[in-house]
């Protein structure tokens, strides 16, 4: 049988086994690289899995005592702190539920094997079903999604909760493709107000704006093409509103707790001219995240501490570079007069300066002027970054949605496959080859706490907080090492020089005056040795101020607290009303999962008749 018989007997199976062929060869690839690093050759993994490691430690023991009930506060960290309302807590999370069956390291591994899934997927959908583009250019955008360094790089050092950001391309799918019907559009819109909302709940919080950009430079670029307008509008209004109120009750709470705490002290670091920010960008957008970094680094000005290679992980590879930069400027000689033609439109031009602005932020947030610095420093949300850079993640999808719709006017040629394919090989081959000395000189042990989990799912430990300290020494007997900031909670032991980032990097708003190294029961001046973490988020309800210790009279609240059993505490009613609308919403969710799926049972028992 020759091959054009073949692809007319079986377009559709050849061409699922091609794109599944595909996924399969780039996902091992893609697992030989960054697996070396689950842990390093060392033993060791990324520095900040000392900050993960134990808090998904502290999820697992709250979990066997009392289940899928809400966290409220925790005593294993910081002699008492929030554990629900703090922003980077991920209790409700995806690698959060694999600790409770698999190891936190397992549960490492298959969040990266999921964000590369979702990545390359996510992204070939989009590609088919917004913008109707061949078979090879979808392929070729989610290859270059899923091999590009950001997610995998983060995780790698333990920044776990930036997986969500391989939803981009999926909440984009769900606001941006064709509609059947308005039931179907209201089920859309549900499920990205779900993925909307697990951004919140994830610890993605730090960069859900960046987030929320991303998405929308790529729903510019759809409509540039046509798209509809009013419908995507209409989807996110209802996806927004679906998502707040599905997350309002952490929403309410850590906005509470972080109110309390504002990060507006830090540098903001940038570019002191145009040239160099241009070059620090391309850089992470382009090269190896230790070479961007060589690159970038002389640039920055008003550097509070050093950027981190991982912090200039963003890359796509340098021949995606090489293809826009060439394929734009033949296209632009080429179709000169189709392109002048477009922006004699109103509306093409209105959404053309819209997605400049939009792509201007990032830069604009990544230079630094005295006068400007202090201007940035008055905006809310904008004044609490240490880290503009990572704003970066904005130009991803747009990136390669770009080259797709380039690549995609080259599939009617006969090299346009050969094209499509030479990318992917080129960007498989960078990514393969990159240096990673950086990654692999990572120091953060994680046999304690992985012992420590082993012993958890076996039901032969009983985790409780009985100190504060420093440190500890493990208590399990086939172990005998000193433990360090957070880990110390495996020993019974509370960590006052705790890791926290909302307390400051260097617990530049953690005060432990009245603590003492000993007992948590320890009473001095009417006090436990025991921070109430309820004073933190509602200080005026407690009758407290925020970092205030339990009182004597409050002991049986605070055993509740380093048992890992909830204690009673009052929250204002707006608290309570959101924690209402988030049970609603939930309702509404499980709802509308049900009607969809029988929905799609209806349809399939009608095709078949």
């Amino acid at each position: 049988m020759n091959n054009a018989v073949f692809f007319q007997k079986y377009p559709s199976r050849y061409s699922t086994l091609m794109c599944w062929g595909l996924f399969l060869v780039l996902l091992v690839v893609y697992l030989l690289v960054y697996l070396n690093f689950l842990p390093s050759s060392s033993g060791m993994i990324g520095h900040d899995f000392a900050y993960l490691f134990p808090a998904w430690f502290d999820g697992e023991i709250w979990f066997r005592n009392n289940g899928l009930e809400t966290p409220w506060f925790t005593p294993s960290f910081c002699a008492g702190q929030p554990f629900f309302p703090d922003p980077q807590s991920t209790f409700y999370s995806i690698p959060q539920f694999l600790v409770f069956i698999v190891s936190p390291l397992d549960a490492v591994m298959i969040t990266l094997v999921m964000t590369a899934s979702l990545m390359f997927w996510g992204s070939y959908l989009l590609m088919r079903y917004v913008f109707n583009c061949h078979r090879n250019t979808a392929l070729l955008v989610g290859s270059l999604m899923m091999l590009n360094g950001f997610l995998p790089h983060r995780i790698i050092v333990g920044h776990v909760t930036y997986h969500a950001f391989a939803l981009v391309p999926w909440i984009a799918l769900l606001l941006l493709v064709p509609l059947r019907s308005r039931w179907h559009a209201i089920l859309l819109a549900l499920a990205a107000g779900a993925f909307l909302s697990y951004w919140v709940h994830s610890g993605f919080g730090t960069l859900m704006l960046a987030g929320g950009l991303a998405v929308a430079l790529v729903a510019l670029v759809a409509m540039l093409r046509g798209a509809a307008i009013i419908s995507f509008l209409i989807r996110s209004m209802l996806a927004a509103t679906f998502g707040l109120a599905l997350s309002a009750s952490k929403l309410w709470a850590g906005f509470a707790f972080i109110g309390q705490f504002p990060r507006s002290f830090y540098a903001l670091p940038g570019a002191d001219n145009i040239l160099d920010e241009l070059t620090m960008v391309a850089g992470a957008l382009f090269l190896p995240s230790q070479e961007a970094y060589q690159l970038g680094m002389p640039s920055m000005r008003n550097l509070q501490w050093a950027l981190a290679p991982h912090e200039w992980a963003y890359n796509f590879s340098t021949a995606i570079f090489a293809f826009l930069a060439i394929g734009s400027l033949y296209l632009l000689m080429k179709q000169w007069r189709e392109i002048r033609d477009h922006l004699k439109s109103a509306k093409h031009v209105s959404l053309l300066v819209l997605l400049l602005l939009v792509l201007a932020l990032p830069l604009l947030l990544n230079f630094w002027s005295p006068t400007w610095n202090e201007t940035l420093k008055q905006i809310p949300l904008i004044n609490s970054m240490s880290t503009p850079l990572r704003w970066l993640i904005v130009f991803i999808p747009l990136i390669a949605v770009l080259a797709g719709l380039l690549n995609d006017r080259m599939q009617e040629k006969r090299w346009g496959a050969a094209v499509s394919l030479g990318l992917i090989a080129l960007s498989t081959i960078q990514m393969q080859q990159e240096s990673r000395e950086y990654y692999a000189g990572q120091s953060y042990s994680m046999v304690p706490v992985m012992v420590a989990d082993q012993y958890l799912k076996q039901d032969l430990i009983r985790p409780q907080i009985l100190n504060l300290g420093t440190s500890a020494n493990i208590q399990i007997p086939s172990l005998n090492i000193p433990l360090k900031l957070n880990d110390t909670l495996i020993a019974g032991v509370s960590q006052v020089a705790c890791y926290n980032p909302i307390f400051g990097y260097q617990l530049e708003k953690f005060s432990a005056q009245g603590l003492s190294i000993g007992s948590v029961m320890h009473q001095a001046g009417g006090k436990l040795n025991l921070k109430n973490p309820a004073c933190y988020v509602y200080p005026n309800e407690n009758g407290c101020r925020p970092g205030d210790q339990f009182t004597v009279e409050q002991r049986e609240q605070a055993q509740s607290l380093v048992s890992y059993k909830p204690y009673p505490f009052e929250m204002p009613e707006s608290q309570k009303k959101a924690n209402m609308i988030t049970r609603i919403a939930l309702y509404i969710a499980a709802f509308a999962l049900v009607a969809g799926l029988l929905s799609l049972v209806v349809k399939r028992r009608r095709y078949a008749e």
